[in-house]
């Protein structure tokens, strides 16, 4: 029975770390579309504010 218990504990414990794995994993893809999301906002501000200022200075 206690063989059995150690067993199960020993499963379970390599789940959690599996788990845990998967958990940074699936935080680093987040943090890369965050950064992603963020500098294509930043491009996408700079290209219209460039069409703005380009459009201003030649009129």
């Amino acid at each position: 029975m206690a063989k059995q218990v150690q067993e199960k504990a020993g499963l379970i414990a390599q789940a959690q770390a599996e788990y845990e794995v998967i958990v940074e994993e699936v935080r680093g893809y987040c943090q890369k579309a965050r950064e992603w999301t963020s500098v294509n906002r930043l491009d996408t501000w700079n290209r219209e504010n460039y069409a703005t200022k380009s459009y201003i200075c030649s009129h």
